[in-house]
């Protein structure tokens, strides 16, 4: 048997504003600070043009290749013990990507791999625990 109730329509929820020590001290080098909000990991790496063959510097989240026979679960895992260090912990939310983008390949890539015609950058979700991320630094990230 099935029976519907009906709904009453309740009050909007407002939710108390939350500000940390560091949000009140203005600390911009905190993770602290607008914990509502999502946070996103970028990191400034030296790149370089094909075109041009010039050094660049651009903001990238963390990335690296796919090994044959590795999952996108192992790359995560092996990428961020790269850039972040063994002190930072992670819950990485399910084996399969949030999104892909895909890019065409350069022209130098193209003439070495003929049958592949586009990169994809696969985004996985991954919850921050703690730890603090350690660079070297003389690294190139």
């Amino acid at each position: 048997m099935y029976t519907r109730s009906l709904l009453k329509p309740q009050e909007e929820v407002v939710l108390e504003e939350h500000t940390t020590e560091d949000d009140r001290k203005d600390d911009l080098q905190s993770i602290y600070r607008h914990v509502r909000e999502p946070m996103y990991l970028l990191f400034q790496t030296k790149v370089t043009n094909p075109e041009t063959g010039a050094e660049e510097i651009e903001c990238r989240f963390p990335y690296g290749d796919w090994r044959e026979k590795e999952t996108l679960r192992d790359v995560v895992n092996r990428v961020l013990f790269y850039y972040c260090g063994n002190n930072f912990t992670y819950h990485l939310l399910g084996n399969a990507p949030v999104a892909y983008h895909p890019t065409p390949m350069d022209k130098h890539v193209a003439q070495e791999y003929p049958q592949a015609t586009e990169y994809r950058d696969f985004y996985m979700h991954t919850i921050y625990l703690g730890g603090e991320i350690d660079i070297e630094e003389d690294s190139d990230v």
